[in-house]
């Protein structure tokens, strides 16, 4: 079976932006940039 490097480095990329955006609301209630980071991570 083959690796699709592409597909596992934006499917990374995403989870890390997720992390990111939970980082952001809970303790430290930045909701406008946590709401754009994770807008721009957006998978299409």
């Amino acid at each position: 079976m083959e690796e699709n490097v592409v597909k596992d480095k934006s499917f990374q990329c995403s989870s890390d932006i997720i992390m990111l955006y939970k980082y952001l609301i809970a303790p430290k209630k930045e909701f406008v940039l946590s709401k754009q980071a994770l807008r721009s991570g957006k998978m299409i």
